[in-house]
């Protein structure tokens, strides 16, 4: 009999963040590691958050009983002993029965919180090579690896420099292996950028020639100057990094929110000064974390054997295909809620365009082949499809399982490209339908991402349907002005301070304070421009959503 070895963890060993307890479990067959929340813990709901396999295709070692148990364990153990612990135990596989082992404080010594956020500055001056548009404001180096072709981006080694021509969101998950990344195509809101700005890894866009200067193999190091000019120095040029002190922030300029997609970047995020989350999206948890079209998940008995075997795979540790992608979701949008919680966090549902759910796992059975997909099928359209609204009936019960079964009412709710009134209208009946009712008197609030502009026109009529605005620049500005956001021939008339921009702008705010309505921003534009930002306090706007490092740029600077 397979015997289980383990280590319950009262906080998170990586971040230190004390908001949850970690358990880690492993046999000569792989390992488990799970999370959980100490706030739904202490009012008996349910309560983990993450639950991840060193291998698929089996189911977890540890039920959900067996979590909560050996997580109260440690709770208890930490409000005894006021300190943080951690405890060993062992387990038979198939038995009940926990053997705990030992039981250790954390000291204080021991406890290397990870540096969330660091000041890079290079020693001296370098060669300069080639520039271009600066997505973050770090530096990094590394040995060049020169792709052309989109399918062999898998060959990227782990901390190379990138070089490649563009990013499709498909290939996304690869930006995490890269030290750095310089684009040739591409705009600083296009869909790689706002990953990697997330991310945290430096990237520069737009070096037209970088494919051609840049060869395989050889040293460069890249540096990103606060989100504006990125230069590609030859060599590896002496720099410093210098840790920033968090804490002694206590209290801010103004009432910044965080722009978040990554669950697993909450807990060291969540340290930064801020008013919670002004922009979580689900599209990172879809497509990195299950990766599979939710409509082939429905729809798992009629495809083909070769999807059939793969998803079967990923999904061997749940009752169906369909309860893999809710409680996917459900871990993911929890992660973050509890991470930020009581704070707000505002969630947006899904908003892939068909290019991007063609590239899932069984996609291709399902999405059409759209010559602009940014201007196709996407948000309340897709909600509202026939087709789709299976697909969206899960996002929904994950949302419900997050707010009525862990208890965390602290999520709130966004639908995003709303076209017409009467898709205002007919969403917000769908979504009630689904069990996620908006009334004014409700702790549900669902706002609407107000980026196309007829939402900006019509600000009173689109209002009457939801509790607020959170305005989408990127969009709103693309459209507006006519631009294509991802293309980088027309990338510097790409302005979110024009003129046009501004005066709808304040249509929409001064809308919402006639209807004592909430009104943020979470597009890029105030993370990228601080006078931009300040002009829209000026305007009276309530609440600024801005990416990490934007939020330390403004402490800082």
């Amino acid at each position: 009999m397979s015997q289980l070895t383990g280590t319950v963890v009262s906080i998170d060993p990586k971040t230190q963040f004390a908001g949850v307890i970690y358990i880690k479990v492993k046999s000569n067959k792989g390992t488990d590691e799970y999370y959980i929340s100490k706030v739904a813990l202490k009012k008996q709901k349910l309560a983990i958050l993450q639950r991840t396999q060193s291998q698929a295709g089996r189911a977890y070692y540890l039920d959900n009983s067996t979590i909560e148990k050996l997580a109260k364990h440690a709770l208890n153990t930490e409000i005894n002993s006021k300190k943080a612990v951690s405890i060993t135990f062992e387990k038979a596989l198939k038995k009940s029965t926990i053997v705990f082992i030992e039981t250790k404080p954390l000291l204080k010594h021991k406890l290397k919180p990870q540096a969330l956020f660091e000041v890079h500055t290079l020693k001296k001056p370098g060669k300069i090579i080639t520039q271009g548009i600066g997505i973050g404001n770090k530096i990094a180096q590394g040995k060049v690896r020169v792709i052309t072709d989109q399918r062999q981006l898998t060959s990227l080694k782990k901390h190379e420099i990138l070089v490649t021509s563009m990013i499709e969101p498909h290939s996304q998950a690869i930006i995490k292996r890269a030290a750095a990344i310089v684009m040739e195509q591409g705009g600083r809101t296009c869909h790689a950028a706002i990953t990697a700005r997330e991310l945290g890894i430096p990237m520069i866009i737009g070096c037209c020639d970088a494919s051609k200067i840049l060869k395989t193999g050889t040293n460069v190091t890249v540096t990103c100057e606060h989100n504006r000019t990125g230069y590609v120095y030859s060599g590896l040029v002496p720099y410093e990094i210098k840790h920033l002190e968090l804490a002694k922030f206590k209290s801010m300029p103004y009432p910044l929110r965080i722009n978040l997609g990554d669950p697993h970047k909450a807990f060291a995020y969540q340290a930064i000064p801020n008013e919670g989350v002004g922009l979580a999206r689900l599209e990172f948890i879809i497509g990195n974390t299950i990766g599979i079209h939710p409509q082939a998940l429905l729809n798992y008995a009629k495809l083909p054997k070769r999807v059939q075997t793969k998803i079967a795979k990923r999904t061997a540790a749940y009752v169906s295909p369909s309860e893999f992608y809710i409680e996917k979701l459900r871990e993911g949008i929890a992660t973050i809620a509890a991470a930020f919680h009581p704070k707000p966090v505002i969630f947006r549902f899904s908003d892939f365009i068909s290019n991007e759910y063609r590239n899932l796992l069984g996609g291709e059975l399902y999405e059409p082949t759209e010559n602009n997909p940014m201007l196709g099928f996407r948000g309340a359209s897709r909600y509202l499809n026939p087709a789709f609204q299976p697909a969206f009936a899960l996002e929904c019960e994950a949302f419900k399982r997050v707010r009525n079964d862990m208890g965390f009412t602290n999520v709130k709710l966004m639908v995003p490209f709303v076209r017409t009134l009467a898709q205002a209208q007919a969403v917000i009946k769908l979504l009630t339908s689904y069990g996620l009712k908006y009334t004014k008197r409700s702790d549900l609030q669902i706002y609407m991402n107000c980026e196309v502009p007829s939402n900006a026109i019509l600000a009173e009529e689109f209002l009457q349907y939801f509790a607020g605005f959170s305005i989408g620049t990127n969009d709103l500005t693309q459209m507006t002005l006519g631009l294509d956001r991802d293309s980088s021939l027309i990338a510097d008339l790409f302005d979110e301070q024009n003129a046009a921009i501004k005066l709808l702008l304040q249509k929409i705010i001064k809308a919402c304070k006639q209807q004592h309505k909430f009104v943020s921003i979470c597009g890029q534009a105030p993370s990228d421009h601080i006078e931009f930002a300040k002009w829209l306090i000026a305007q009276g706007i309530d609440n600024i959503s801005l990416s990490p490092d934007a939020i330390i740029d403004w402490l800082f600077h």
